[in-house]
């Protein structure tokens, strides 16, 4: 259970900082936390870079230099998992 409630207390941090640094409104219908950020245009080639510097400096992770490419890091939901799994501070 202590797994489920970090990976859902990462999660609510990333959307937190995906909707206010990319100014998603809490409106947004199409924004959940299992929409691909990428290709749905909600973070950019440039934010992903900040999205990653944001994980590896909020949860003290060491990201893979590859991670970006991966389908398991696309979304909210699937860092948080990726996160977590990396053990999390």
């Amino acid at each position: 259970m202590k797994h489920l409630d970090q990976t859902e207390s990462v999660a609510r941090d990333i959307e937190r900082f995906i909707r206010d640094r990319f100014e998603i409104s809490h409106n947004e219908s199409g924004f959940t936390r299992k929409v691909n950020l990428w290709e749905e245009g909600y973070v950019d080639s440039l934010g992903v870079v900040e999205v990653i510097a944001f994980l590896e400096n909020r949860f003290r992770v060491k990201l893979p230099e590859d991670v970006v490419f991966s389908p398991e890091f696309t979304s909210i939901d699937d860092m948080a998992r990726f996160v977590v799994s990396l053990g999390a501070a």
